[in-house]
């Protein structure tokens, strides 16, 4: 390549970290001629990650449909703690009768609707769409290659304290993003020991998103939007620990996560 040719690739490159650092939008690789996806995660490793308002830090991309995808460091335990949730989420809906479809790590686009260009992805750890949502959506501003996507409940786990703390990032995207396109019920876990919290968003009755006045590590319920669905925060620490011991003489009490009778 000549020298005129990389000062240009270096300059795309420039902007593109200028870009990521200050949008809140997805980047079109389009606008950043000769920036691989190799260049971007290269320049990312050697001068570490950036932080975003929207997407908070980021370590790492991928490319798809011709946009830079952020990755995510995942916090300890989320692997653990996301396919347990699904499940207790999945056993409520079947018990329950409110099927629908749950998700974890999986997301849509979100497409302007103007110009239809994805704007931005949601990818929360877990996910649940009602079945009459999927019935109701727009698919041509929210998809998956799974179908329509109109979460009405979502969970995102992540480090909520200390110095790499996505708290704000993930405040912002819970009341932006999230509860403007249909969610009624979110909750942020960070499940490291040391740094155990939860934080609850839920609407008033005039619409408006509020986030719980509790961030400590308790037992959550679904309210009115997960009716008599209990998470228990016992089960969730033995999920994290499954070597965690009990004495014989003490008595656990591990809630069903059907809290309620329903008929058939």
């Amino acid at each position: 390549m000549s020298t005129n040719g990389k000062n240009e690739v270096q300059s795309a490159l420039q902007q593109l970290v200028s870009d990521l650092k200050s949008k809140p939008t997805l980047r079109c690789c389009d606008n950043y001629p000769g920036v691989s996806v190799e260049v971007l995660n290269e320049y990312l490793a050697e001068h570490g990650p950036l932080m975003n308002p929207v997407f908070g830090k980021l370590f790492a991309f991928w490319i798809n449909e011709d946009y830079f995808i952020p990755g995510r460091d995942v916090v300890p335990g989320c692997c653990e703690l996301a396919p347990a949730i699904a499940t207790q989420v999945s056993n409520w809906a079947k018990w329950s009768g409110n099927k629908g479809t749950i998700m974890t790590s999986r997301g849509a686009y979100l497409y302007d609707e103007r110009t239809s260009i994805p704007t931005s992805v949601r990818m929360p750890d877990v996910t649940y769409i009602p079945r009459h949502s999927r019935r109701n959506i727009k698919s041509s501003q929210l998809r998956t290659h799974w179908g329509s996507y109109a979460p009405v409940f979502v969970v995102e786990i992540d480090r909520l304290s200390g110095d790499d703390s996505q708290l704000e990032a993930l405040d912002h995207k819970m009341r932006t993003e999230f509860f403007l396109h249909g969610v009624q019920l979110g909750w942020l876990i960070d499940p490291r020991p040391e740094y155990r919290k939860m934080y609850e968003y839920k609407c008033d009755d005039a619409g408006m998103v509020y986030c719980v006045n509790d961030d400590s590590w308790r037992d959550l319920d679904g309210g009115t939007v997960l009716p008599g669905f209990h998470l228990s925060k016992t089960a969730l620490e033995l999920t994290l620990d499954p070597t965690f011991f009990y004495s014989d003489d003490v008595e656990i009490d591990v809630v069903c996560p059907v809290t309620s009778t329903f008929s058939r």
